[in-house]
């Protein structure tokens, strides 16, 4: 009987830690896209007051694990895509929150440069 009370013990206290060290973090995934809904494979997402991020996968999936709860600014961006940010997302303990970009095309018209080059033979 002392044994059986032994045991329930430790599980009751068991139960008890894990829910004291239960979830301090969240999570934040999506996918980013073009306009026209293609995949960009190697944007970068990024949370500029934790200094973290991720990088999207081949299908622009992308994760980024154990952020502390709060509320952040996201960002992404990629070369030729203009940078789009989200302000105000908030992180909830043990929850996904999910974010889709879907980034429009940025032209940036440089000036000519001519190269002029004189070879002796």
């Amino acid at each position: 009987m002392i044994k059986k009370i032994q045991n329930n013990s430790i599980l009751v206290f068991a139960f008890f830690i894990s829910l004291v060290q239960a979830g301090t973090d969240g999570t934040i995934r999506g996918q980013v896209t073009d306009i026209d809904k293609n995949s960009l494979p190697g944007a970068q997402v990024f949370i500029t007051e934790l200094s973290i991020g991720a990088v999207a996968d081949v299908n622009g999936n992308y994760i980024i694990l154990n952020v502390p709860v709060g509320t952040y600014d996201v960002a992404v961006m990629m070369m030729g895509y203009q940078k789009q940010n989200i302000s105000g997302v908030e992180v909830i303990m043990d929850k996904t929150i999910w974010l889709n970009f879907s980034l429009p095309i940025e032209a940036f018209e440089g000036e000519e440069v001519d190269i002029i080059g004189n070879r002796e033979m």
